[in-house]
């Protein structure tokens, strides 16, 4: 895992978000004026692994980039889904990102045995303009 700044049009979604979490995250953001948890991606083909609700904020504040964690996927993070009755794997997420079709809203969940890293990075820093 490496701690990156991303161009947010290069990083490709693969799960639905809830608009009202976006806004609820939009508030908090702008009123700490950090950007605090990076995205998790894959390093290999920029699919998001986690942070999709922050990923849509990043785009809705027009920042031109953000922090991400770039992970080598299946060799640092497992992958379950959220859904009882279903099976997923690392195959799964990457074909729904590079394809432009998300899985949906929460299907999966990713496990990492390390230490996260956290940010602190200022929102001007990352193209932010407040209007």
């Amino acid at each position: 895992m490496k701690l990156i700044l991303e161009e947010v049009s290069n990083l490709r979604p693969t799960e639905l978000h809830c608009p009202v979490r976006v806004e609820q995250l939009i508030e908090k953001v702008k009123f700490e004026g950090f950007w605090t948890q990076p995205i998790w991606i894959d390093e290999a083909t920029n699919v998001v692994i986690d942070g999709h609700h922050r990923l849509e904020l990043a785009k809705t504040l027009k920042l031109s980039c953000i922090p991400c964690l770039a992970f080598d996927y299946e060799k640092e993070l497992l992958v379950y889904s959220r859904n009882e009755n279903k099976t997923i794997n690392h195959s799964d997420v990457i074909k729904a990102g590079l394809a432009g079709k998300p899985l949906g809203y929460k299907q999966t969940r990713h496990e990492f045995a390390g230490n996260v890293i956290e940010t602190q990075i200022s929102l001007k820093m990352l193209g932010f303009v407040n209007e």
